[in-house]
């Protein structure tokens, strides 16, 4: 049965909750990626992460490279600590699609079962190369809506609140 909290007296219609942000504690995000989530154990304080969360801004310390498929360009990065496999991440600009790297799609990305990496394609038509695509990321941060990729981590990570 699905439940909805209203403020106030009004009823609203039922909305599914969609976001990788599902609850504050203390002022801490707790998030969610394809069924994985963080948690808080109340007793003690301590928040369990099972999700990171990296600003991709297109700076000069990312780790950008090209990756070539076949016919098919498209850019890759590292993420220190992350979970393998397909659908282990959500991202606030591209869809992410089962290999995007062999295909001509825009505006997606994937994970990958072989390594740490996501393999981004160009967000649009105007993209054509690594340092168009690394200037896409910088001007949609100095617009305030950075491009944020949540992922699954391979080894959750503990902290206190």
């Amino acid at each position: 049965k699905n439940i909805q909290l209203e403020l106030g007296t009004s009823p609203t219609n039922f909305e599914v909750y969609d976001s990788t942000e599902y609850v504050r504690v203390n002022g801490v995000a707790l998030r969610t990626v394809q069924g994985v989530a963080d948690t808080y154990e109340a007793s003690t304080g301590k928040i369990t992460r099972n999700i990171g969360i990296r600003h991709l801004i297109g700076s000069a310390s990312e780790t950008w490279e090209n990756h070539t498929y076949s016919t098919y360009s498209s850019y890759k990065i590292g993420l220190p600590n992350k979970k393998l496999g397909f659908q282990t991440s959500v991202c606030s600009h591209f869809e992410n699609v089962t290999q995007s790297w062999a295909s001509n799609n825009i505006g997606v990305y994937s994970d990958n079962v072989g390594d740490a990496r996501c393999y981004f394609k160009e967000p649009n038509d105007t993209v054509t190369n690594l340092e168009e695509f690394k200037l896409y990321l910088s001007e949609q941060n100095a617009n305030g809506t950075p491009v944020i990729l949540w992922y699954q981590l391979a080894t959750p990570t503990t902290e206190q609140v």
